[in-house]
């Protein structure tokens, strides 16, 4: 009896499902990050070679 009982509250605990959602959440909103960092690589080293060709013709 005890056993059934005890199954039958892991069945019904849904704390792991939220954790499992809430990690996928989380894993999105990571590669939207990763993703916007990659999109202003190029961007940023456009900008600090200018920097770098600005200062060195001040030089």
């Amino acid at each position: 009896m005890f056993l059934w009982k005890a199954m039958s509250q892991i069945k019904d605990n849904e704390a792991g499902a939220t954790a499992v959602e809430y990690g996928l959440i989380l894993a999105l909103i990571a590669m939207v990050i990763l993703a916007a960092l990659g999109g202003m690589a190029d961007q940023l080293t456009s900008l600090w070679t200018f920097v770098e060709t600005q200062v060195q013709s001040a030089i």
